[in-house]
Order: structure tokens, then C-alpha cells, then sequence
């Protein structure tokens, strides 16, 4: 919207620039026309001018002439040659006279059709009849003059009575030489009245010129210049509140992954090893709980709560940022000395220790922190730092959480250790040492066998059987996730067909899927692709990890699901308790069963809130006519626990070891026979 109201703007700018433009060279061309047209009648007036003012001195020579010529004293003196050049001179002169007299009303004649006449019409109306008066004083002696040129010299002496008219018009005081003057004094008066009408033309015109640039600007430029500037304010500050939500968490206004991902990038690139910078990974601890059982207003008070926590005297260089959920992180641009870190984290510790209330319900916070300091124990690489503090967060949580430990701090292994493994794990997938067993899945009331979940393992080079909780989170920081799970698809497939060549009666078998092969659609084609190889759709399933489920990526998720659910694919949410969906989530997600994450299972047996939480879970998916499993049950008292919370379904090693294929062989074949067994007693009986 913002980007078609700049561009109206800018047509309209454009449009009233090219309008401007072609008013101003109008103006200027009407007024170069005008001033061009009025300098040539004033310079026609000025010729006039002269040409009076010309004819004045040809009438005086004229009379000079005359007098030369008719005085009976001068005619005697005079020798013919002399009398006969005089008479030339003066038919000479006389024929000057009448030419100019003929050019005046032609040069006149102009300011009269004008459609503003620069000189008033009475002037010249005036001068009009004083040349016609000189016309016609000067036409009755025309013939007498041409008479005079064809005569000899003797007649020239002896006429000079003859022609006394002659003298008398053309005298000082005759009337030719009167309507000459009057002539040459009204185009001396009319040039003047000419001269200051043109001055008061060119000055409108100059005058019109400005207010008409004026208007043009002040009417048309300066209003749409002005929306013009309010727009760009607007994209301006549409452009920084974009800026502002691209870069910082829209609920506690911190800086976001993106930010951080820019900053450390930046670090890495401006590296300075004698003033090394800090990465501190920050997790709070249970927050899922916080959530579920106070809801999502009540988190989001915590968060905000986190929020000023962390923002409350920084250290110098020090941002602060929400990774997502419940992750946050610092970034300390220069660490002088290492015990002032100590020390920062130390009272972040205790500043997120102090209890919320929040309707007269105290909550207590705590958090696990994780924090690695470029060049020591890992190098200056954004991927490097965040994978050894990871590793301290990691460790953190495994020793109790509420604490934080420096990276250097650990003995365990360093960042050439890091490096090592992961090259190691590239190699493994290249050469699939990646195998598939299988956990079952029990029916405590029954202590029948539901199904299996196909959980794939690491033959390590080294260290031998890794199971997937010790690998994944290298994999799928690699990317290598995908891959190996292609591997264990196709693993599972030779399972099935062995399987169905042995006539054996299969239970259904679920296989966890990550999230980059769910969103690309990739792992609905693969498992799609398997199903229709089975007798039934419903053999094989897939397992989620409710915590790749976020505000982002919920949407996506759930449309992937539906598919799955289209196709009669069964769909587990598995870990879930470690994640961020709510109950409310669960009501929109399509699946068949909810597996409860180990670690809270792992706690059942006396954490008083967990009891209550769980057993809200199975009246929940009982409801739903879903199935709840539990993960990780390691005794009789958390199974007995589990069982009288409402919990019918268990899953883990205390129960069942890891089985190969051909041991789920030999599982369902027995199963098959005993079945049999008790159908053949049932018949007799």
C-alpha cells in the first residue's frame, strides 16, 4: 500500500512538474513574442521619429534653396552651372521629402492594428492628419516642382516671380514647415507615451511571470511536495517499526534470533583476539510446566519478568536477546577479565531466582546457563561458540540445572574434540552405520505388546552404540537429520517385507521424523511410499517432537499432519512436557497418541504437581479417545504411580529392552501362536 501511494505521489509530482513546466515556457514564449513585436514598433517609432525630425532639416534646406533660387540679387550673381546645380539640389532634396513622407504612415500604420495600441489613438489620429496635410500642401507644388527640373537656366532667372508659392509653402513660417514641426513634436510626444507604456508592459509581464510561477509552485509543487515528504516520513518510520519487528520479540521487545545471528556473524568477522567476546546461552528451567498449568498469560508474564532480569545492569557491550520459547542469550562484546563475567552471571542467577505473584500465586523462577568466551577452549566462529556453549547449558541441566558453568571450565573435551566428532558423524552417515531396533510398546492392563517405535542408533567407530537422545542434536545441528532418517525408512521397509515373507502377524510400527523432512513434505512421500506396501496404512506411523512446534511453524506443521491423518497414517507427539504447545494446541493438532517425556515421568513418584499434571493428561486424551503413553519408566514405584494416575500405556527400557528385527520376529510369531492356542481352546470348549 505504501509503495503504490509513493508511486500516485510521485505521477502526480511529475505530472504537475511537466504542467509547470510547459505554463513557465508559454509565459516565457508570449512574453520573448511580445517583447519582440513591441521592440520593433518602438524602434518603428523611433524611425519616425527621425524621419520628422529628417524632413525638418530637408525643409530647411529646401527653403535655402529656394531662396538661392528665386532671389532676382542671387539669380544674377549666380553663373548658369551654378543655378542649374542649385535647382538640382532642390528638386533633389524635394524628391527625399516626399519619400519620407511616404514611409511615415507606413511605420505608423503597425501600432495601430496592435491589439494594445502603444500610442492612444487621438495621437495618432493627430499625426495621421498632419501627414495628410503634408501630403497635400506638399502635392500642390509636386507638378510646379517637376516643371522647375526641365527648365533652362535663362527661364530660372526670369521666373522667380513665377514661383513666390513655392517660397511661401516651404518657408520658416509657411504651413509645410508648420505641419512639419507639429508632426516631429506629436512623434516626439507619442515615442515618450510609447516608452512608458512599454516600461509598464515589460514590468506586468515580469510581474505575471512571478505570480504565475508563484501559483504554479505554491498551488501545485509545494502541496504535492509536501504529501511527497509526509510519505517518506511515513515509509521512514514504516521502515524503522519494520526494522524494529524483523530484529526484536514482539512479546518482551528484546532483540531476536535474527539480531543475534547478525551480531555474532559480525563479531566473527571483526575478530579481535586481544579483547576476545561472549556467548551465553540462557534456558529457564521448567517453564513448561509454568504454562500448562497457569497458562500462556501467566508464561508471559515470566518471559516479561526474564525480560527485566536480564536487562538490569549490563554489563558494558553487553545485548540481550530471545532466541525463542523459553531460550535467551547474551552477547558481551569485550570480556576484559573473567571474573567480572563470574560475577554478572552470578547475579543474573539470583535477580531470576526472586519470585513473580501473580494472583497471590508465587512462581519460582530459576534458570540453567551456559557460556563460552572466544578463544578459550573453542575458537571465534559464530557455529564453534554456540556449540561449546550449548555444551555448558547442556551440562548445567544435567547437574541439577539453576547454575551456569563457562565452557572452559569443562574437562570433558574441548573445541578440537567438538570438531572431531562431528567430522566422525559425517563419515557414519556417508558409510550408514546407523541401525534400527525396536522399543515396544506395552499394554499394562493386558501385558500385551501395542506396537513398536523404531529407534535408530549410532554404531560408533569408537565408543560402539549410541542411542538417539546422544546424537540427535549433532545431527540436526550438521543437517544431517534427513539423511538418516531416509536410511531408517529403508531399513524399516526391509523389516516389513522380511516380515510378511515369514507370514508373521505385525503390529504397527512408529518412526520419528524431524522436523526439515515434515515441513519439505519429503517424509509424507517416504512413509506414503511404505504404507502402501503393507496390508494395512495404520502398520506404520510417525512420531513428532513436540518441540519443533512453535507460533511459526505451527501452522505449517499442522497441514503437514492433516495429510498423514488423510492418508490413515497414525501420528504420535512424542517428548511431550518439553515443548511449548498447550492443551489447547493438542485440541487442534491430528494425532492418535501423546507420549509424555521422560523427565517428567522420571519424577512422578514425588512431585506432587506432576502427579496432577499427568493425571489431567490421561483424562485428556481419554476424552479424546487418544492413547497416552508413558516414556522412561526405570521402576515399579514410578509404573505403579503412573498406572494409578490413569496411565494404561508404557514404554522403556525397564520394560522392554531394545530389540532387533528378527527378535520382533520371534516377539510376534509367539504372540501369533499363543493367539492361535487360545482360539483352538476356545473351540473345543
Amino acid at each position: 500500500m505504501t509503495t503504490v501511494k509513493i508511486d500516485d505521489q510521485q505521477h502526480k509530482v511529475k505530472r504537475a512538474s511537466i504542467i509547470a513546466f510547459m505554463s513557465v515556457t508559454l509565459l516565457i514564449i508570449v512574453c520573448y513574442i511580445s517583447v519582440v513585436y513591441n521592440l520593433r514598433l518602438q524602434n518603428n517609432m523611433l524611425e519616425a521619429s527621425s524621419i520628422s525630425y529628417e524632413l525638418r532639416i530637408l525643409l530647411d534646406q529646401s527653403n535655402e534653396q529656394v531662396n538661392l533660387l528665386f532671389d532676382p540679387k542671387s539669380a544674377e550673381s549666380f553663373s548658369d552651372r551654378i543655378l542649374k546645380n542649385i535647382r538640382d539640389d532642390f528638386v533633389k532634396t524635394t524628391e527625399q521629402v516626399t519619400a519620407l513622407t511616404a514611409q511615415l504612415p507606413a511605420l505608423l500604420r503597425d501600432h495601430q492594428n496592435t491589439f494594445f495600441s502603444l500610442i492612444p489613438s487621438e495621437n495618432y489620429r493627430n499625426i495621421t492628419n498632419e501627414i495628410h496635410n503634408i501630403d497635400s500642401i506638399w502635392g500642390q507644388f509636386q507638378s510646379r516642382i517637376q516643371e522647375i527640373s526641365t527648365y533652362n537656366t535663362s527661364t530660372l532667372r526670369a521666373s522667380n516671380k513665377l514661383w513666390q508659392p513655392i517660397d511661401t509653402v516651404i518657408a520658416h513660417n509657411g504651413s509645410l514647415s508648420k505641419s512639419i514641426t507639429s508632426l516631429n513634436h506629436l512623434v516626439y510626444q507619442s515615442s515618450l507615451l510609447q516608452n512608458q507604456r512599454l516600461g509598464i508592459m515589460y514590468t506586468a509581464l515580469v510581474v505575471l511571470l512571478l505570480v504565475a510561477i508563484w501559483g504554479i509552485w505554491s498551488f501545485t509543487l509545494k502541496p504535492l511536495a509536501s504529501r511527497l515528504k509526509a510519505s517518506y516520513q511515513e515509509i521512514l518510520f514504516k521502515n524503522r517499526h519494520l526494522d524494529y519487528q524483523a530484529n526484536h520479540d514482539a512479546l518482551t521487545g528484546l532483540l531476536n534470533r535474527a539480531a543475534f545471528n547478525a551480531k555474532t556473524a559480525e563479531l566473527q568477522v571483526n575478530k579481535d583476539t586481544a579483547v576476545p567476546h561472549c556467548l551465553v546461552l540462557i534456558d529457564l528451567d521448567n517453564f513448561k510446566l509454568v504454562n500448562d498449568s497457569l497458562g500462556h498469560n501467566v508464561g508471559d508474564l515470566v518471559l516479561q519478568k526474564i525480560t527485566d532480569d536480564l536487562t538490569e545492569d549490563p554489563m558494558v557491550g553487553e545485548y540481550a536477546y530471545r532466541l525463542g520459547g523459553d531460550e535467551f542469550a547474551l552477547v558481551i562484546d569485550r570480556i576484559d577479565q573473567e571474573s567480572a563475567l563470574e560475577q554478572r552471571l552470578e547475579t543474573l542467577l539470583k535477580k531470576i531466582r526472586r519470585p513473580l505473584e501473580v494472583d497471590k500465586t508465587i512462581i519460582q523462577c530459576s534458570c540453567s546457563i551456559g557460556a563460552a568466551v572466544a578463544g578459550k577452549g573453542c575458537g571465534y566462529s559464530q557455529k564453534e561458540m554456540f556449540a561449546v556453549a550449548d555444551a555448558s547449558l547442556y551440562q548445567v541441566k544435567e547437574q541439577g540445572r539453576d547454575g551456569y558453568l563457562l565452557y572452559d571450565k569443562i574437562q570433558s573435551c574441548g573445541a578440537n574434540q567438538i570438531e572431531q566428532h562431528d567430522n566422525m558423524l559425517h563419515q557414519s552417515v556417508k558409510n550408514k552405520q546407523f541401525r534400527v531396533s525396536y522399543q515396544p510398546i506395552i499394554d499394562l492392563r493386558s501385558q500385551k505388546t501395542l506396537g513398536f517405535e523404531a529407534r535408530i542408533h549410532w554404531h560408533h567407530p569408537t565408543q560402539g552404540k549410541l542411542h538417539h537422545d546422544e546424537w540427535i542434536s549433532d545431527a540436526t545441528r550438521l543437517t544431517l537429520d534427513s539423511e538418516i532418517t531416509r536410511q531408517a525408512i529403508k531399513s524399516i521397509t526391509e523389516h516389513f517385507q522380511d516380515w510378511l515373507q515369514k507370514g508373521i502377524r505385525l503390529r504397527p510400527v512408529s518412526v520419528d521424523i524431524g522436523q526439515t523432512m515434515l515441513l519439505s513434505g519429503e517424509a509424507y512421500d517416504l512413509i506414503t511410499a511404505l504404507s502402501n506396501k503393507l496390508p494395512f496404512t495404520s502398520l506404520i506411523g510417525i512420531e513428532v517432537s513436540e518441540m519443533i512446534f512453535n507460533e511459526r511453524s505451527f501452522q505449517a506443521i499442522t497441514e503437514q499432519l492433516l495429510k498423514f491423518k488423510a492418508a490413515g497414517i497414525p501420528i504420535t507427539i512424542d517428548h511431550y512436557g518439553r515443548g511449548h504447545s498447550s492443551l489447547l494446541q493438542l485440541r487442534k493438532l491430528p494425532f492418535d497418541v501423546l507420549k509424555i517425556d521422560k523427565k517428567l515421568t522420571l519424577k512422578v513418584s514425588y512431585d506432587p504437581s506432576l502427579q496432577t499434571y499427568i493425571s489431567a493428561l490421561a483424562s485428556f486424551t481419554d476424552g479424546m479417545s487418544k492413547k497416552l503413553i508413558c516414556q522412561g519408566v526405570q521402576s515399579e514405584k514410578e509404573q505403579s504411580k503412573l498406572t494409578e494416575l490413569g496411565c494404561r500405556y508404557m514404554q522403556s527400557r525397564q520394560i522392554s529392552t531394545l530389540l532387533s528385527s528378527d527378535s520382533v520376529a520371534n516377539i510376534l510369531r509367539k504372540s501369533q501362536l499363543r493367539a492361535a492356542q487360545r482360539n483352538s481352546e476356545e473351540a473345543r470348549c
